[in-house]
């Protein structure tokens, strides 16, 4: 296994704990919505954000499962990278629509750089690999 592949093993590891870790962060947030401060809408947006962290955390958990199933065969990793830029694009659009509405979400940003690392490496990795075929 090149040490590419090692990455982007490491990432999909810790895209998998970064996916559990949104579905329980995401859970709380909507059984607690009531009593956040901070939401200048209140209720609607903290009950909004609680759904895309989970939503995120249940594709972060299936893109760090096929990026460690595929990073031990790299010819395999493009189903991961085109999971990896829908997740990036999708969290880097959510958390700017939650800057723009006052409200700041960091684990979109976390998300979102999380998710394009993890793409730019499968891609290296599936090119290295190609480049060992020929």
């Amino acid at each position: 296994m090149s040490s590419l592949c090692k990455t982007v093993k490491i990432i999909s590891l810790i895209m998998l704990a970064m996916g559990v870790v949104g579905i329980v962060y995401g859970v709380y947030q909507w059984m607690t919505a009531p009593v956040i401060e901070g939401f200048e809408q209140g209720q609607v947006y903290v009950r909004a954000s609680a759904v895309l962290v989970v939503v995120c955390g249940i594709l972060f958990l299936v893109g760090g499962v096929s990026g460690a199933l595929g990073a031990n065969n790299p010819g395999k990793l493009k189903p991961y990278t085109v999971l990896c830029a829908i997740l990036a694009i999708a969290n880097g659009i959510a958390a700017a629509l939650f800057l723009i509405a006052g409200a700041f979400m960091p684990l979109f940003f976390v998300f979102a750089i999380l998710a394009l690392v993890g793409a730019v490496f499968a891609v290296r990795a599936r090119k290295d690999a190609s480049n060992r075929l020929l």
